[in-house]
């Protein structure tokens, strides 16, 4: 076979030469054009099907059975710190009986939460007197005693003084420290006068670092109303084991703050 122009030739296995293309069409354009023989087209891949999302029911139900981590569960530190209580004396509280008067005045409301009355217009008619002057709703006297420490016979006689003086309706005895005998005699005043007296301990807690607050506990009660005509025999105040003479059951405001119904009961 006779070269062509412009071909190149290709050899037969004999050594006779064929122009190139002549067999392939695409090898005589690629001959022509001074190009490769182009690589046959491939079809882009198919995108991969799209997953569809799990309900939010499968959802819910894969996440409430999926283990919990141990990182996920509750340390201790991230739980509240207990912290403990403590009593301490009210003398931490105030400087004396007359700065404790003072804050007192300003503060009735915390002697409500123990008494059956609440007092108003708190004011210290004597500004170096531990004694606080109020009223009550319907405008009535109440003479407040104060005393930081136990319950002295000078405390016993300012506020009998002063109920006497102002003709209070209302009388109460704070200290830190009552004492039985002195409980004893405000139950004794109450028969003696018309004055409602009562008793109130003060006394002071901390938790932890905290602060100090003031507690107030109501030691002598005042009469109710039936209290009257009914007796009760009362142990001899010399603590002797002879049973006492008859009395009122108002003697009971101060039998009740101190437990000893019981054993007047008993007695008689």
């Amino acid at each position: 076979m006779e070269n062509r122009e412009g071909f190149p030739q290709e050899q037969k296995p004999g050594g006779e030469g064929r122009p190139l293309g002549s067999l392939n069409p695409m090898a005589r354009i690629a001959a022509l054009t001074g190009q490769g023989v182009p690589p046959a087209a491939t079809a882009p891949p198919a995108p991969a099907p799209a997953t569809a999302p799990a309900p939010a029911a499968d959802a819910a139900v894969a996440s409430a059975s999926a283990p919990v981590s141990p990182a996920a569960a509750p340390t201790a530190s991230a739980r509240p710190s207990l912290g403990r209580l403590a009593h301490v004396d009210a003398a931490h509280l105030w400087a004396d009986d007359v700065a404790f008067a003072t804050w007192l005045a300003a503060n009735l409301d915390a002697l409500t939460e123990v008494l059956s009355v609440r007092f108003q217009d708190g004011k210290m008619p004597h500004p170096e007197m531990s004694v606080v002057m109020a009223s009550d709703a319907s405008g009535a006297t109440a003479v407040v005693v104060c005393e930081l420490g136990e319950a002295t016979d000078e405390g016993f006689g300012r506020l009998v003084r002063n109920v006497a003086a102002s003709g209070a309706k209302h009388a109460v005895w704070v200290c830190g420290e009552p004492g039985d005998e002195y409980g004893a005699s405000v139950s004794w005043l109450n028969r003696a006068v018309d004055a409602r007296v009562s008793m109130v301990k003060v006394a002071a807690v901390t938790i932890g670092e905290s602060a100090a607050a003031p507690m107030f506990e109501l030691k002598v009660r005042t009469p109710r109303s039936d209290d009257e005509g009914v007796e009760a025999t009362v142990p001899p105040a010399d603590g002797s084991d002879a049973a006492g003479a008859p009395t009122t059951r108002r003697v009971d405001d101060w039998l009740d703050s101190v437990g000893a119904r019981g054993e007047a009961d008993q007695a008689g």
